[in-house]
């Protein structure tokens, strides 16, 4: 992203424009995939050739990570790609029923999860974003099938930090939790 201010104008009437860049906060994000094992299996495929380095990257400018190509690979049309897909996969694996990446995305959770779906629309996809710097915390698992914890703590007492997840308040209030940093 890019940030230009206009300075003063100086003695011939002139504007100083600077230019900074800001550095994205980076997001882990973690994304499950159901479907049918024909479909979920196409994905990991994508996926597998990417980061093996059997498939080169659909830009030349792209590294083997970017999601967006898997799904440039899958079909994406050229107005698809303009959607924020500033992500990069870190790790995944199928077990041959689902589907698990986890992947690093710029402020949060991108577009990467809604152009699959439009690609791939028999395929379910949940994905939980953490975003500390920003203090954003979200997920699409309503029900808590693949990500159950809904509290995030985060304490520092003395220099001493600890955090921890839960699946709901009562448990959040009730439990102590950080008797280490006492």
């Amino acid at each position: 992203m890019l940030l230009q201010t206009k300075g003063k104008r100086d003695n011939r009437h002139f504007i100083t424009i600077k230019t900074f860049r800001i550095m994205a906060n980076w997001a882990s994000t973690s994304y499950v995939i159901e479907g049918s094992k024909a479909e979920v299996s196409k994905v990991y495929q994508v996926i597998d050739d990417f980061m093996s380095g059997r498939k080169q990257p659909v830009a030349e400018t792209a590294s083997d990570d970017w999601e967006g190509n898997i799904v440039k690979t899958l079909g994406a049309t050229d107005e698809q790609m303009k959607k924020y897909l500033r992500g990069f996969i870190q790790w995944f694996d199928f077990d041959g029923c689902v589907l698990r990446i986890d992947a690093e995305e710029a402020w949060g959770a991108t577009d990467f999860y809604e152009v699959l779906g439009e690609l791939m629309p028999n395929l379910t996809i949940y994905f939980s974003v953490e975003e500390p710097g920003c203090e954003i915390y979200a997920t699409n698992d309503a029900d808590g099938k693949y990500f159950a914890d809904r509290f995030y703590v985060e304490s520092a007492v003395n220099n001493n930090y600890a955090h921890e997840y839960f699946k709901n308040r009562k448990t959040t209030m009730l439990t102590s939790t950080f008797t280490s940093i006492r």
